[in-house]
């Protein structure tokens, strides 16, 4: 049985893109200004781990070790390939001499593709643990555990392998989204769908309620503390819990939208999330005004990251049309196998 597309989860998808496309215009321009940035970077990689682990929960099942093994692969393909591969196309005469500086320090190549991979890694195994052993949810639970107090260990100890850093600042959302969607998952087994379908009418002016006081945390806490660098670990936690009333409301908003063209439109750039995110920057210094010093309140200010936006776009789509006609440059750019 083919399995059916969740478009409102593409839209979500879609949005984050969207976002992480105009951070890159303002920050690779140089053009941080403390608000809107912040607000960016607050939500645009979180609501990312956030759809990924909830899509993981939703699908996920292993009954087997084979089929662990099946669909870890794929998944070894689908991020991998590509972060690798993306190395060797940008410099492939120091190759080599680029690959180990880059476990060490993720962020100098794709490094949302690595962190991703290694969380569904783990997830997958304490998924094969859970319903292939007699240990079940403490299985699961301590497999978690272990990788936590490694990683925490890591991170604690100064170590950079791997770069720890992201993992602890962007596992607690995956494994909230993964948590979402096994409960979601659950309930549909149980025929519960339809009776919280039912009761959702109910509990809309509660929703509408809760959204706005996460939406006023939101913006109370990005106009008072930095979302980008956290100078002690209280602010580290005044991030978190930022982007997670960010990711709340964006992604329940978004997710909830009235079916119409801006939907779809953002449901049709949500299949191609990974083709965009592995090219487009590349193009967000296209007009050669990152040396320029611009404010992003003036009027030049915000045409360059306007026209940015549009030209990184245009390219960005062109490429991915063309290099999704050939299957080994979509498989070795893209990790996209047919």
């Amino acid at each position: 049985m083919q399995k059916v597309r969740d478009t409102s989860l593409d839209a979500v998808k879609g949005f984050a893109i969207l976002l992480v496309m105009l951070g890159h215009c303002i920050i690779l321009n140089h053009m941080e200004d403390g608000l809107v940035y912040d607000a960016i970077a607050a939500v645009q990689m979180p609501l990312f781990m956030a759809v990924s682990g909830y899509l993981t929960g939703k699908t996920l099942q292993i009954a087997t070790v084979r089929e662990w093994f099946h669909k870890l692969g794929k998944r070894a393909v689908n991020y991998l390939v590509p972060f690798f591969v993306w190395i060797f196309v940008l410099h492939p005469l120091d190759f080599v001499d680029r690959v180990k500086p880059v476990f060490f320090q993720l962020d100098l190549g794709l490094w949302f593709l690595m962190i991703l991979f290694l969380m569904t890694a783990v997830v997958y195994t304490a998924v094969l643990v859970r319903d292939c052993t007699a240990l079940g949810w403490y299985g699961f639970c301590l497999v978690l555990a272990a990788y936590i107090v490694v990683v925490g260990w890591q991170y604690l100890s100064g170590g950079t392998l791997l770069s720890p850093h992201l993992t602890v600042h962007y596992l607690p959302f995956f494994l909230a989204g993964y948590a979402g969607g096994e409960y979601v998952r659950r309930r549909a087994q149980r025929g519960l769908g339809r009776k919280a379908a039912e009761s959702r009418v109910h509990g809309n002016v509660l929703a509408y309620g809760v959204g706005i006081l996460l939406t006023v945390l939101f913006v109370w806490l990005v106009v008072r503390y930095d979302m980008v660098t956290a100078h002690s670990r209280a602010e580290w936690m005044l991030q978190m819990i930022s982007s997670a009333c960010g990711v709340l409301v964006c992604g329940v908003a978004v997710y909830r939208m009235r079916e119409g063209n801006v939907k779809r439109f953002l449901s049709g750039i949500g299949v191609y999330t990974l083709e965009i995110y592995v090219l487009h920057f590349h193009f967000a210094r296209i007009l050669g005004m990152d040396q320029a010093g611009l404010s992003l309140y003036s009027i030049k200010g915000m045409g360059v990251v306007a026209v940015t936006f549009l030209l990184m776009s245009a390219i960005t789509a062109g490429l991915i049309w063309v290099l999704k006609r050939c299957r080994v440059t979509d498989f070795l750019l893209f990790g996209k196998g047919r």
